[in-house]
């Protein structure tokens, strides 16, 4: 075996990699300048092989100008033909590597411990440390021949292997020390548990009697939740069929009666609507008819009358008179439209105006004609004596009358001024009535409008509640859901309590219900830590229950948590923990840096958010990780603190061992992580139901708030159902208040006139008596006065007066009939508006029957004009017609009310038929809705029933059998079954509750704790036949030692002298052994000079040849496979040099050892198999391979090559 390649990078003045390859196994020497590095090189070598420890690792990196590397790495490669590294390969890379303020050692690229290097080394013949003698830095020569015995001889025999013995020995020292400090932990621990297994034994025996008593209380819970669903079934089967029967009573077809029904009673009042206003129009048309027959036979009687004064008069007389008589005939139909009245109402004014003239040319004419009559018929006979008393008494007579008369005028003056009065009061009424009318008319409208709009939003408020509902009833379900999967999680939370898992849940509860925020609440344990999973079973160890601990801001949140958990009365373990109160604590870091290799912290590996460190600290903080059960032991007893394994073997710090809180079949890092994913899943399902519910709740809230504002809605729309209807009569009260005003106007005009008609006759008559009186006195002898002038003046004036007459008496008979005639229109729209207000019918919408001439087939009543071209056969005629007309109209008219009659009989029964089928429709509505109640209800309880029999767990096979046929039993034996089982339940769950605590992993843990037992048991056994071993072993190594070391020092002492006289030039000199008898160890090796020098009175040269003689007759008695000389030939001359050279090339040769040299001389150079140079340029060195002529010629002129 030999050093192959070396390769330094970053390393002291090595700023990059160098690397010196392909060295000879024989002689290889390293040249250069001073500085240049050439002992840098040296000390790299040694770096690695003598385990040399720098005060300051930083020291060993290059720290050149502007560079400050954070590692720095030494390669030795070696080639091993031999195998001299078990089962390394035959070429092996050494590596060790300065990383920040420590160090490493790897093999092949594969990181090693400082030990396992040591090892390796020690079995290939290469002692690790500083007293080796295969490496010799400069100067150590020098020490080596200075030295005392004692010392030379500690360097001879760590260099032999000897002290290779008296580590193993002290090594099995220490494990044997550790196999007693085990025995003594195991032997208390046996008495430990020998303990424990009597307890559990006696809490097996309670367990046992307790497992039978919930046996037995399981299967009548599981009896009683099987009847308690066979019963739920029942009674939903009795509730559907209750409601199936409902809906065959009252299905869909009563609906849809009661749809048809209310289209058959809107059809039927519009109908009855349409046929009443075609019954009133027929009525006016049936009137019209009758006013235009009368008048028809009115004309017919004034024609037949004006036929016979035709015959009886001059054709020019009669032309005129008929003439004047019926010129100003108007045709006269029936209005059915408000235009139609205003045109009669003009048609009356315009009337009423023309008999106004025609009455004061009558009233002139009546006049003349009665002073002409006067003249004629009384004058003309008082011609004597004896009728003078009778003209007095007559001219008495027309004074008194005359008083008469003004004492009427002056009374018509007055009754016309309270007239006027009552007149100007009835059109202030009548205004103020129109405008009362305008403002309930817009009232009306307004009511109707909200009570339209209070419809719509009753409307859409039920859909709004319905849908509430719905999501409630959804939330409702997938809160149960969210819970039912959270117990599912909690199932395999058997490392815990039952009441801590429950504690969890009531702690979220009181978190939803006192409305704390993320912020202040942070849930368990387990949602805050991040493991790694390396050391997840050693944290789940340490934690167990306590992953169930919940995390809070503040003490005041824990203490309102605790405290609403207290008041649900539920049993539940909480444990609540603050961070403002939080106290945690640090264990004692590794002193050395061997402990660091194999112990950290355990909080070091759980990552958490800083706020929780505190967490971590608390549980954690306390614990170190070892690698090992030995480690852990160790750690414990030195530093006093407890320790975990990664396996989760627990140490205290009196060496008491617990194999940690997993169950056995979760000694796994995956079972771990499950634990821990386990806890989240279930406070992230619990958090989901109690959002759920939460939304439930709120949905409910805004159903029941949709609920009370339809009922506040429903009020409101009956108020405002109330205002319309009255709203209604008040516009019918205030249109007949306005028609009757207007009737009572029109009424008062009309007295008016004729009180003005009256007055107008009386000032006539004072007229006329005025003039009769003034012609009385101014005459005293009539006779003679009426000539025959005067009388034909009279026939004329008579005949003009009767030709005005019969046409004021046609015009006043039309002037009555359009009178009445628009008096029956007015209250035919009257009604008409009245229809419209109780139908609810806008009078817009409303088709109105056209023109009574329209309605009758478009016949004609409109009067005949009087002409010379009319005959009296065909007025007759006509009027035959319009008789034949009326009798039919009469006829139409009570068929007519017969048909109204019977169509309001029918409305009442369809309208009753209705309100009955509406109320029935509604009793099962109420009734559907009470039993759909009612069985949400019993699905509900079904639901429950059933969760609680999954949570039940294993049920005993009586309880199975008793309710095997629960589905074919009927409601009676159910009842009586579920009432026995019942009682049987009260009755278990009493004498459940008298037992105390009872430990339900008894078993489990007798079974455990008995394996321990074993397994100490066994464990015992093993470190006691470790501690024979070890003994045994320990007497053995000495043995051999003693044996290598004598066998060594007999072969040393005969080599000595030959080796250094052929360093020396022949001279004598022998090594002295020192011992403490003459069997005993030996205590020193000392060195006989020539002419008895010591060694202190020796020149250099000549310690170096004596040191070097040592060292190479070592090499004699024990060969090293390669040899680092640095300088060793400093403090020779030449010939010195060249017998060091001769030596060395021979014993290369001899022993087949490879050396590798720094030197000066050329002399090493010369015998060189390979040589190297060094050279330091730009504060960085480097070296290379050079042939040995410039080697040579750099040693003779010190010039670099």
């Amino acid at each position: 075996m030999h050093i192959s390649e070396v390769r330094v990078n970053n390393f002291l003045s090595y700023k990059v990699e160098q690397k010196a390859s392909e060295l000879s196994p024989h002689v290889n020497v390293v040249v250069g300048r001073n500085g240049s590095g050439k002992s840098n090189f040296f000390h790299a070598i040694r770096f690695v092989l003598s385990g040399v420890e720098q005060a300051s690792m930083e020291e060993l990196r290059y720290s050149g100008p502007g560079f400050n590397f954070d590692n720095a790495t030494v390669d030795i490669v070696f080639s091993d033909a031999a195998e001299r590294f078990v089962n390394l390969g035959n070429e092996v890379t050494i590596t060790r590597e300065v990383v920040n303020t420590n160090s490493r050692y790897l093999v092949n690229g594969k990181q090693v411990t400082k030990r396992r290097i040591r090892s390796i080394l020690d079995v290939a013949g290469l002692a690790l440390g500083a007293n080796n003698l295969y490496i010799v830095p400069q100067g150590e020569v020098n020490q080596l021949a200075t030295a005392t015995d004692l010392q030379r001889l500690d360097k001879l025999l760590a260099f032999s292997g000897a002290t290779t013995f008296d580590n193993r020995k002290q090594e099995a020292q220490e494990m044997l020390e550790r196999s007693s400090h085990h025995i003594r932990d195991v032997d208390s621990h046996l008495k430990l548990i020998m303990g424990n297994l009597e307890s559990f034994k006696r809490d097996m025996d309670k367990l046992d009697e307790f497992l039978v008593v919930e046996s037995k209380l399981t299967g009548a819970k599981y009896c009683c939740l099987k009847l308690q669903i066979r019963k739920s079934d029942l009674t939903a089967e009795l509730g559907r069929k209750e409601i199936d029967e409902l809906d065959s009573k009252v299905g869909e077809q009563v609906y849809k009666s009661i749809t048809d029904l209310q289209t058959q009673i809107m059809e039927q009042k519009v109908a009855i609507l349409k046929d009443e206003g075609e019954y009133d129009q027929q009525l006016l048309d049936c009137k019209a008819l009758k006013a235009a027959l009368d008048s028809k036979l009115a004309e017919r009687a004034l024609l037949e009358l004006t036929l016979e004064e035709k015959r009886n008069m001059p054709d020019s007389q009669s032309q005129s008179r008929i003439n004047s008589a019926g010129s100003d005939a108007e045709p006269d139909t029936l209005p059915a439209t408000q235009a139609d009245m205003d045109i009669t109402k003009e048609q009356l004014d315009s009337d009423q105006e023309t008999l106004s003239q025609l009455k004061q040319k009558l009233d002139v004419a009546n006049s003349q004609i009665r002073a002409l009559k006067l003249k004629q018929g009384r004058f003309d006979k008082l011609n004597d004596e004896e009728s003078r008393i009778q003209q007095e008494k007559y001219v008495a007579e027309l004074q008194s009358s005359l008083k008469s008369a003004e004492t009427s005028s002056e009374r018509a003056d007055n009754m016309l001024v309270k007239l006027n009065e009552d007149l100007e009061s009835k059109v202030n009424l009548l205004d103020s009535a129109r405008s009362e009318l305008v403002n309930v008319s817009k009232a009306y409208d307004s009511s109707m409008i909200s009570e339209r709009d209070a419809r719509e939003e009753s409307t859409a408020l039920e859909r709004e509640r319905n849908l509430a509902y719905q999501n409630s009833r959804k939330a409702e379900i997938s809160s149960a859901s969210y819970i039912e999967i959270a117990e599912e999680q909690s199932a395999g939370l058997t490392f815990a309590r039952s009441s801590m898992v429950s504690g969890v849940k009531e702690v979220l509860g009181a978190v939803d219900a006192l409305n704390i925020s993320s912020e202040q609440y942070f849930g368990t344990v387990a949602n805050v830590l991040q493991v790694e999973p390396t050391v997840l079973n050693a944290v789940i160890c340490i934690a167990g229950a306590r992953l169930l601990y919940q995390i809070v801001d503040t003490s005041s949140v824990g203490e309102s948590l605790v405290e609403a958990v207290k008041n649900s009365n539920t049993r539940a373990d909480v444990t609540i923990m603050a961070l403002d109160t939080l106290i945690a604590s640090k264990p004692v870091p590794p002193t050395t840096e061997s402990e660091v290799e194999w112990a950290s912290p355990l909080s070091s590996f759980i990552t958490v958010e800083p706020k929780f460190q505190k967490v971590v600290d608390l549980l954690f903080g306390k614990y170190m990780l070892c690698d090992t059960l030995e480690h852990a032991y160790d750690y414990a007893r030195k530093y006093k603190v407890p320790t975990v394994t990664l396996e989760g073997e627990v140490c205290d710090p009196r060496g008491s061992m617990t194999g940690g809180s997993l169950a056995a079949d979760s000694n796994t890092n995956s079972s771990s992580l499950s634990r821990i994913e386990q806890i989240t899943k279930y406070v992230e399902f619990v958090k989901k139901s109690y959002s759920e519910k939460h939304e439930s709740a709120s949905f409910k809230d805004m159903g029941e708030l949709a609920t009370q504002k339809i009922l506040k809605n429903s009020t409101l729309l009956r108020k405002l159902e109330y205002e319309r209807i009255n709203q209604s009569y008040r516009k019918k009260d205030c249109e007949d208040k306005v028609i009757e005003i207007e009737d009572t106007i029109q009424r008062l005009h009309t007295e008016i006139d004729e009180i003005k008609d009256q007055k107008s006759r009386f000032i006539n008559d004072i007229e006329v008596t005025k003039s009769e009186l003034e012609f009385l006195k101014n005459k005293d002898n009539f006779s003679g006065e009426f000539t025959q002038s005067d009388s034909q003046q009279l026939t004329q004036m008579e005949q003009d007066y009767q030709n005005l007459y019969n046409q004021f008496d046609v015009l006043k008979t039309r002037y009555d009939a359009n009178a009445k005639k628009l008096s029956r229109q007015r209250k035919f729209m009257q009604g008409i508006r009245r229809s419209f207000v109780s139908m609810d019918i806008d009078e817009e919408d409303f088709e109105r029957p056209t023109s009574a001439g329209q309605s009758l087939g478009n016949v004609s009543f409109m009067s005949s004009q009087v002409n010379q071209g009319s005959t009296l056969e065909n007025l007759r005629d006509e009027i035959n017609e319009m008789t034949e007309e009326y009798e039919r109209l009469e006829k139409i008219l009570e068929n007519k009310e017969s048909q109204l009659f019977q169509m309001r009989d029918e409305l009442n029964q369809q309208t009753e038929e209705c309100s009955y089928l509406e109320n029935r429709a509604r009793m099962t509505f109420n009734s559907k809705k009470k039993l759909s109640k009612k069985l949400l209800a019993i699905q509900a309880f079904k639901e429950e029933a059933e969760r609680e029999l999954k949570k039940l767990g294993t049920v005993p096979e009586q309880a199975l059998s008793d309710v095997q046929n629960v589905d074919e039993m009927s409601k009676n034996e159910v009842n009586s079954l579920l009432s026995r089982y019942s009682k049987l339940q009260t009755e278990l769950d009493i004498d459940l509750n008298s037992f105390d605590v009872v430990n339900r992993k008894a078993g489990e843990q007798y079974s455990s704790y008995e394996r321990q037992f074993e397994e100490l048991e066994q464990r015992k056994a093993a470190l006691s036949r470790e501690k024979a071993e070890l003994t045994y072993a320990m007497e053995q190594l000495e043995a051999a030692k003693q044996e290598r070391v004598d066998k060594l020092m007999a072969k040393l002492q005969d080599i000595f002298p030959e080796v250094y006289r052929k360093l020396s030039g022949n001279s004598d000199a022998g090594l002295i052994l020192h011992r403490e008898n003459e069997t005993g160890k030996y205590v020193g090796i000392g060195v006989r000079m020539p002419n008895g020098f010591t060694t202190t009175q020796l020149s250099g040269g000549q310690k170096t040849i004596s040191a070097l003689a040592l060292i190479f007759s070592m090499q004699a008695c024990d060969p090293a496979p390669f040899y680092i000389f640095d300088e060793i030939d400093a403090n020779l001359d030449s010939s010195s040099r060249l017998l060091i050279a001769k030596a060395i090339k021979e014993m290369s040769t001899t022993f087949k050892s490879q050396y590798i040299c720094t030197t000066f001389g050329a002399e090493l150079v010369e015998i060189a198999d390979k040589c190297y140079g060094v050279s330091y340029h730009d504060h960085q060195s480097s070296v290379m391979e050079i042939d040995k002529q410039l080697a040579k010629d750099f040693v003779d002129n010190r010039e670099f090559f």
